[in-house]
């Protein structure tokens, strides 16, 4: 079913909308504590994702080579570094969240002088044929997040005034400023 969905993201993605660039924006999770279903994680970073860290069994796969090359050929690599590390320094400085850390060989950080920016091989990043950047900050289930995320949902929910450290105000405000330095260095 997940494969089906971002399948027909990317097509209406490359179909239709046909962005000069996508900012996919999420807000991550965690695993629940073992043994602790339901209990909030101690636990609160950010990254950004572009498309990259391919492995030899992925390579290997014709359909995976093509959307490999097609990367290649229209430049998006570029753009995603662009977009990727300002959005990350920008969800630094307007989140204060700690850059993410990944173990494992599915993911490869592009620049220590950039700790948000992480390149993995995700679908939708993959078969997007434009630039694509995907944020994930804040952990939905954390200590510190989830409260704050249900009380900017209750506001807005029942027309309430907004939170002063509305958790959705400050994404919104960091993807804003990411984007206007992005863009403004060019």
């Amino acid at each position: 079913i997940i494969t089906g969905e971002l399948a027909e993201r990317a097509r209406l993605i490359n179909e239709l909308i046909r962005p000069d660039a996508l900012i996919s924006i999420h807000i991550n999770a965690a695993p629940w504590p073992k043994g602790e279903r339901r209990k909030l994680v101690d636990s609160d970073h950010a990254h950004v994702l572009i498309f990259g860290c391919m492995s030899a069994w992925e390579l290997a796969q014709s359909r995976q080579q093509g959307e490999l090359i097609r990367k290649m050929i229209n430049g998006s690599g570029d753009i995603e570094v662009l977009l990727g590390k300002s959005l990350g320094h920008a969800l630094a400085k307007g989140t204060g969240l700690v850059a993410s850390k990944y173990s494992g060989d599915n993911a490869v950080l592009l620049d220590r002088q950039h700790p948000y920016l992480w390149a993995r091989n995700l679908m939708l990043l993959r078969l997007a044929e434009c630039p694509v950047v995907m944020l994930e900050p804040y952990i939905a289930n954390s200590v510190t997040s989830y409260p704050r995320i249900q009380e900017a949902l209750r506001a807005r929910n029942f027309h309430e005034p907004l939170p002063e450290n509305d958790i959705l105000l400050e994404y919104t405000s960091a993807v804003v400023a990411g984007i206007l330095d992005a863009y403004s260095s060019q």
